[in-house]
């Protein structure tokens, strides 16, 4: 699986979806021409393999006030897509939030797994 070139970051959070863990990186030193402002690394947890990453990349074309600051990129088994311009993933909460939903999408989490053992998804009210 391709994946970001990633030579140093920092570990901003870590969250658990199902049986995977995302590790969201900042202050990224890239190895390549890309420039990342955060990296959502997923990992299978059984098999700490990589399984997906999402990033917010710096776009240099852009003017940093601008709507188009930053594209998402998704790095998965079927290769790699950029999409979702958006001065947004710049911050690291809004990131994180698009990052997870992706996540969930791609590898068809349900919400459920998501629930700790024994607890209870809310009831319907009628």
């Amino acid at each position: 699986m391709k994946a970001p070139e990633m030579l140093y970051g920092e570990r901003l959070s870590e969250h658990k979806l199902g049986k995977y863990t995302g590790i969201l990186w900042h202050r990224i030193e890239s190895g390549g021409s890309t420039r990342y402002a955060y990296i959502m690394a997923v990992h299978d947890s059984e098999t700490d393999l990589a399984c997906l990453f999402v990033t917010s990349e710096i776009n240099e074309g852009s003017i940093e006030s601008s709507d188009d600051s930053h594209y998402l990129g998704v790095f998965h088994d079927n290769g790699y897509e950029r999409t979702e311009p958006s001065a947004d993933w710049a911050d690291a909460e809004k990131f994180r939030n698009r990052a997870l939903q992706i996540t969930m999408e791609k590898l068809n989490i349900d919400v459920t797994e998501l629930l700790a053992p024994g607890e209870m998804t809310p009831s319907a009210k009628d």
